[in-house]
């Protein structure tokens, strides 16, 4: 026990605590790090967070991925999208008028709100690179474009080619122009192969 909480207890965002999981009950936490709330070690989760709280556990990762004043409004974004995304898949599962494109649509959500919280992790891991004469933010491949400063230190990124031998193979293949492509389906066509 430390300061009065055991490790393997899990708060509820109300403060209340759950109880204790037998040694036989895995838990599935859904968190970034990889690290399940309340593990031995880890200490309570900051948020307050039950291992399914989904709404929670996407605050918390907003929070982190999109934290301080330059990034407000896409924590807020963050946070309204999750919310959003789960209410509906919530109702989806619950519900029993849904059709199967609603289900398309659920999909299609969750997709793209891994998407937007994979790139807002993409995006952390990336520093703005900022001229140190007048602070521009058009320094290309170690120049400012305004007042022609160089980085010294700018190292171009490894370009990885292709070997001589993979440089023929894939030109052996042939290509299709886009032009050739014919899968546009008009709402007629569709209706139409609907009714036959």
């Amino acid at each position: 026990m430390v300061g009065g909480y055991q490790p393997d207890e899990l708060l509820r965002p109300d403060g209340l605590q759950e109880p204790r999981r037998g040694a036989d009950v895995p838990h599935r936490a859904h968190d970034a790090g990889g690290v399940r709330p309340g593990a031995r070690g880890t200490g309570r989760p900051r948020c307050g967070c039950v291992a399914a709280d989904f709404k929670g556990w996407t605050e918390l990762l907003a929070n982190g991925l999109a934290g301080g004043d330059s990034a407000a409004r896409l924590r807020s974004y963050l946070k309204k999208l999750a919310v959003e995304t789960w209410e509906y898949v919530n109702w989806l599962t619950h519900a029993k008028n849904a059709m199967r494109m609603d289900a398309e649509i659920g999909l299609k959500q969750v997709e793209y709100l891994l998407g937007m919280f994979t790139a807002a992790t993409l995006r952390l891991a990336q520093s703005p690179t900022r001229c140190k004469a007048c602070e521009s933010y058009e320094v290309v491949v170690g120049v400012c474009h305004q007042c022609g400063w160089e980085d010294l230190t700018y190292e171009p990124p490894e370009i990885q080619g292709w070997s001589e031998k993979e440089r023929t193979r894939r030109l052996a293949e042939p290509c299709t122009p886009s032009s050739d492509i014919s899968t546009l389906i008009t709402p007629h066509d569709l209706m139409r192969a609907e009714t036959d």
